[in-house]
Formats: structure tokens, C-alpha cells, sequence
């Protein structure tokens, strides 16, 4: 089998695949995964703060669908100076002002509306070099492009809606259109990206 692509997905990612009332959201990100041959990835920040009692985030990780990296995974006692930099660096960036540490740091640092699932994901990308993230948040993209992009490495952010193109598009898929349309129903805010997506979709 090819080697899967690892991507890193955010709160809001994963929280999208979890609309479905009729708990297919599951079996719809399975061919998701199946169709891009993907491997979700998220940081455990997002996993034990933002996800704590998810029980579809908590579902994926027990069938293997969602793997969790820990600091331990990727940082080492000499990277931590950096990551350090990084986190303040965009934490202002996002937010508009400077970090007040207190007597926190990275790993326990937390306020609500700051932007952190993001910041902490981006930092994992740049520490790993995964070069691909699911992110709704509109500021991701910019953070990314402000912060992170250069010709040497780059982060792609892309969004459910951008996801969904991608995959209608192609000729030979697991997911249906109306795998496309239970996800998607009732979300008004992208009507007109879910009709453009619809209006492609190859069977």
C-alpha cells in the first residue's frame, strides 16, 4: 500500500465531520481518508484542551483514524528555546499583543479565543515538516502566509469546502454525492460553495 499522507486537522476540521446527526460523519470520513489516502494528525494541545470529551475526536483515535503527537514526539530539549520563540511570535501576530507568560509556559499556557489549536499546529507542522493542514479558521491561512511560507517550505491550509472540491472532482471515488449532502446540510454559511461543489461532482 502507498504510504499515506499525513496531514495535520484542527478542531473545527474535525468537528465538521461530526454534523451528521445519524452518525455518519464516521463512515463519510473514512472515504474521505480512503479517497485523498490520508493520515489524520493532530497535536495534543487540541487533543487533551480543545477535544477533551469529544467523543467523535475520542472515536477516531480508538480505530486508529486520528493519530496524536505529543511534545515528546517532536521536540527536543534543545528545540525548546525555539518552539518558545515561535509561540510568542504568533501569538502576537494572531491576537494583537504580546504574550503575558506569567509563570506558564508553552506546553500550559491557555486562554480561550487566542488562537492556540492553531498556533501549536502550525508550530508542529514547522517542526515536522508536514506541509499539509485542515483548518477552518480563516486566520490559519494567514498566519501561514505570513509567518511560515517561504520557498524553502510552505504550509498548504485548506478548509472543508476547499477538501470537498478536490474530491469531486476526481473521477473515481469512495464518497457519494450524497455523502456531500448529509455533511453539509443545513450549513448556510457556504450555500453558494456547496452548490459550486455539488455542480462538479463526478459520479
Amino acid at each position: 500500500m502507498m504510504n499515506r499522507k499525513r496531514v495535520i486537522v484542527d478542531t473545527d476540521f474535525i468537528n465538521y465531520m461530526d454534523r451528521p446527526n445519524d452518525g455518519s460523519g464516521i463512515t463519510i470520513l473514512k472515504k474521505l481518508i480512503s479517497d485523498l489516502n490520508l493520515e489524520l494528525i493532530v497535536h495534543e494541545f487540541l487533543y487533551n484542551k480543545e477535544l477533551m470529551g469529544n467523543a467523535f475526536a475520542r472515536h477516531l483515535k480508538e480505530e486508529g483514524l486520528l493519530t496524536v503527537i505529543t511534545y515528546e514526539d517532536f521536540v527536543e530539549a534543545e528545540d525548546e528555546s525555539y518552539y518558545t520563540q515561535m509561540f510568542e511570535d504568533m501569538y502576537e501576530f494572531c491576537n494583537g499583543r504580546e504574550l503575558n507568560w506569567g509563570h506558564k509556559n508553552y506546553r500550559t499556557y491557555q486562554e480561550s479565543r487566542a488562537n492556540l489549536g492553531e498556533i501549536h499546529s502550525i508550530i508542529l507542522a514547522m517542526f515536522t515538516g508536514h506541509d499539509l493542514f485542515f483548518s477552518n479558521d480563516k486566520g490559519a491561512k494567514l498566519l501561514v502566509d505570513v509567518k511560515v511560507n517561504t520557498g524553502a517550505f510552505s504550509i498548504s491550509v485548506k478548509n472543508v469546502m476547499d477538501i470537498f472540491k478536490e474530491v469531486a472532482e476526481m473521477k473515481s471515488k469512495c464518497l457519494t454525492k450524497n455523502d456531500f449532502i448529509i455533511l453539509t446540510k443545513g450549513d448556510i454559511s457556504r450555500k453558494d460553495q456547496i452548490k459550486e461543489i455539488k455542480d462538479l461532482w463526478h459520479e
